[in-house]
């Protein structure tokens, strides 16, 4: 998508996405939505599902995984609130509307992410010539808001499903989407 300067710096934020992985690939990193360059630990922010299938978020070069293993082959929805701006914060992660416990540490540094590619599916590599990381799944409905979402707002946007048109207060980027009633899997 590449710079889109409403979703740059933000210090407070949503990232909202449905995804259905292809299959149980172990590769280190599959990306859903990133504006982090690969191997650069100074900003942007990444949300990805790791090797074991946890569903991570990344921010500066702080990882935060949550216990919960996202199952292949159905729709799941993910969503993940951060406030960058204020030391020793911890991302709130949902799945499937539901709070998930994270492990990893507090944030120490300020992310800055003027600047980044927002890219979905893919990280870009450090050199600028490649994309790293992909993920082979369906991407769908992402979102990202200038505010964070309550708990309930989540699980409203999660009862929707997919191309939903609830909550659009705070919506600053929304990817193309096909509604969740019009998909076949």
């Amino acid at each position: 998508f590449g710079i889109i300067n409403s979703v740059n710096a933000l210090t407070t934020k949503t990232i909202s996405a449905w995804i259905s992985l292809s299959s149980n690939i172990a590769q280190p990193v599959r990306t859903i939505i990133s504006n982090k360059i690969a191997g650069d630990n100074h900003g942007g922010f990444t949300l990805f599902v790791n090797e074991d299938n946890y569903l991570c978020f990344r921010e500066v070069n702080k990882i935060w995984e949550t216990s919960y293993a996202i199952t292949a082959l159905r729709l799941t929805h993910v969503a993940v609130t951060k406030v960058s701006s204020t030391l020793g914060t911890y991302p709130i992660i949902y799945v499937d509307g539901s709070l998930e416990a994270i492990t990893g540490t507090a944030q120490d540094l300020f992310s800055y992410e003027t600047g980044n590619s927002l890219i979905i599916g893919a990280e870009k590599e450090q050199s600028g010539a490649d994309m790293v990381n992909s993920i082979f799944a369906d991407v769908q409905d992402v979102r990202i808001y200038d505010d964070i979402l309550t708990g309930a707002e989540i699980s409203a946007l999660e009862a929707e499903g997919a191309g939903g048109s609830g909550n659009l207060v705070g919506l600053i980027f929304q990817a193309p989407v096909v509604g969740t009633q019009e998909l076949t899997y």
